[in-house]
């Protein structure tokens, strides 16, 4: 593990090996997390950014450095940090509220992503027609996010500095399965509680939510879990319950060693079919590597 940090006067620090470190990635949080804890190391500054690479060179995480402290206890002097992704910084900034007649995703990227140090973007360049609204009080990763689910139907990712809205899913699968992975736990979750039996919404501006859908699966269980959706838009209804259903089942596995593969991989497992990388957290501390996987099913409409 190799980590180098920059200073806001953009000095460049070789940091120690990490005494104990904790990296997380999941669909459900758009930014990367790290925390990490240091020897402290000559003229400690105050670094406002720090990269990890792996042993082979590849970048496992870039980010902001959130929070720096400098401590001194029994174990000697020591420095913590906890950091986001590039992906915090569209977190954290307001976007400007606005309307875009025949919006784009190269115009949305240029105006909401850009600025923020972001290279390039996947996805269609299409535009549409009709208009975008930016609501008051969006994040500028909201005003993405909407563009995306609205226009292009795909869920956005970020990855390092580079925005995913292609809806493609990631060539190469992950075998987590144990004559490929030397397991130390495997855990198989059924969560009810995460589902939804039925939607109900509005056909016309006037009536009653006299529109019903349920999940049939939900009910057989014998799931009651009822919302209600403004509207009457079909697909959205659609996806609400198929990420209700998403959530309701996983498979949690973990291991020795470093693994921290792209998120929406396809994943071989020895429980469950059409499963795919939701999450994963690598952890290195005094009693070696240790990798937790989350993986979900690919749910059709």
């Amino acid at each position: 593990m190799r980590c180098v940090g920059w200073t806001a006067k953009g000095e460049r620090i070789q940091l120690p090996a990490p005494v104990r470190l904790r990296l997380r990635s999941d669909e459900d949080a758009p930014a990367d997390s790290l925390e990490a804890r240091f020897p402290a190391w000559d003229a400690v500054g105050n670094l406002c950014w720090i990269q990890l690479m792996d042993r082979a060179g590849r970048v496992l995480f870039a980010g902001i450095v959130d929070e720096q402290v400098l401590s001194e206890d029994g174990d000697g002097i020591t420095v913590e940090l906890s950091a986001r992704s590039r992906a915090a910084l569209l977190l954290d900034n307001e976007a400007q509220p606005q309307i875009y007649y025949m919006p784009s995703l190269k115009l949305l990227f240029e105006r909401h992503a850009a600025p923020y140090g972001f290279t390039g973007y996947l996805g269609r360049d299409e535009v549409f027609g009709g208009a975008f609204t930016v609501e008051k009080g969006m994040s500028e990763w909201q005003a993405l996010e909407a563009f995306c689910k609205t226009y292009l139907g795909v869920r956005l990712i970020a990855r390092g500095d580079v925005l995913d809205a292609s809806g493609l899913v990631q060539p190469e699968p992950v075998d987590v399965s144990r004559s490929h992975w030397p397991l130390s736990t495997c855990k198989i979750v059924w969560k009810d509680a995460a589902r939804i039996s039925e939607l109900r919404m509005r056909t016309g501006d006037a009536a009653d939510y006299d529109a019903i859908l349920q999940d049939e699966e939900a009910v057989a269980r014998g799931v009651v879990r009822r919302r209600y959706l403004s509207g009457s838009d079909v697909e959205r209804a659609k996806d609400v319950l198929r990420k209700a259903r998403q959530k309701a089942f996983a498979v949690q596995v973990c291991g020795p060693g470093m693994l921290c593969p792209p998120l929406g991989s396809p994943a071989k497992a020895d429980y469950g079919e059409n499963l795919y990388v939701s999450a994963w957290e690598y952890q290195l501390d005094s009693r070696g590597e240790i990798s937790r996987v989350t993986l979900r099913r690919k749910e059709e409409g």
